[in-house]
Formats: C-alpha cells, sequence, structure tokens
C-alpha cells in the first residue's frame, strides 16, 4: 500500500512538472509572438513576469516557509548578534566559495528562520535550493536503500547549490 502512495506521489509530481515545464515553454513562445507583434518594451515587461514566475517556482522547489524571509524579521527583537557576520552570510559569497555554513544555537534562536531566510535570498538570487527536515531526509535516505533508489535520492541532495538541513 506504502509503494502505489508513493508512486501516486511521484506521477503527480512528475505531471506538475511536467505542467510547468509546458506553461514555461508556451509563455515563452507568446513572449516571442508578442516581441514580433508589439515591440521591445512590452517583451520585456513579459521576460519580467515570465522571470516571476521561473522565481515563484525556484521558491516552491526548494520547499522553503514563505513566511520566513528576512524582511518579516523585527528589528526591534532583543536580540543581539554580529551583524557583520549576518551581512556576510546574507551576501551569500559562501556559495561561491562552495564553503558549509553551520548554523547553531539553542533552541528557539533563529536557527531556522535564518537558514529559511538565506534560502530565499538564493532563490531570488536565481540559485538552486532545497530546504528539508534531517529526520525526513534521513528517514528517506533509509527507505531509499531498501527500494535501490539511494543514488538517485543522493543526487537530488547534492544537485542543488543550497541544501539546508534543518
Amino acid at each position: 500500500h506504502r509503494d502505489q502512495d508513493r508512486c501516486q506521489r511521484i506521477r503527480k509530481d512528475a505531471g506538475v512538472a511536467l505542467q510547468v515545464v509546458l506553461d514555461l515553454g508556451s509563455a515563452r513562445r507568446r513572449i516571442d509572438r508578442h516581441r514580433d507583434a508589439a515591440g521591445e518594451q512590452d517583451a520585456e515587461e513579459a521576460e519580467e513576469i515570465l522571470d516571476a514566475g521561473r522565481q515563484h517556482d525556484r521558491h516552491r522547489r526548494a520547499r522553503l516557509d514563505p513566511a520566513l524571509q528576512l524582511e518579516a524579521w523585527d528589528p526591534s527583537a532583543q536580540v543581539t548578534y554580529d551583524r557583520a557576520l549576518l551581512n556576510e552570510l546574507v551576501s551569500l559569497r559562501f556559495l561561491d566559495a562552495h564553503a558549509h555554513v553551520a548554523i547553531v544555537g539553542h533552541v528557539g534562536v533563529g536557527k531556522t528562520f535564518l537558514a529559511h531566510a538565506f534560502g530565499h535570498i538564493a532563490c531570488r538570487r536565481g540559485a538552486t535550493v532545497l530546504a528539508v527536515r534531517a529526520d525526513q531526509m534521513l528517514k528517506t535516505l533509509q527507505h531509499a536503500r531498501l527500494d535501490r533508489t539511494y543514488e538517485a535520492e543522493l543526487r537530488k541532495l547534492i544537485a542543488v547549490e543550497l541544501l539546508i538541513v534543518d
């Protein structure tokens, strides 16, 4: 029964992914026709709309919590932190350097918030992002070993530019 559910989810995900690809392809054709008919300025506006759709799709695939964005942070919160370090992390230079970042601290200090906020920034800049819970990731990998899809699951994790393990 569990295998049937998994197969149905995979088919549904594949259908959604195919629909997104088809939608982006038809949007590209409409932009090209629009460019021919209406001129370059209108085509640029249409291109911006298409880019916004791509960005929305990146955020959805990343599994980021939409509420956890740096813009939602309350600057009046009584929290002490190293502003220079935060600015360095927000710059995402660690992605270009292929460096790892570990955010550690006590329960409730905002580790998940910061990780997801960095993920949203990376998505807006065009990076591929995936946010997963550690327990769920380990369960998925354990099941993948049993059904011989371990390498495929591992490839999904290492294919992204920013992997957030919470």
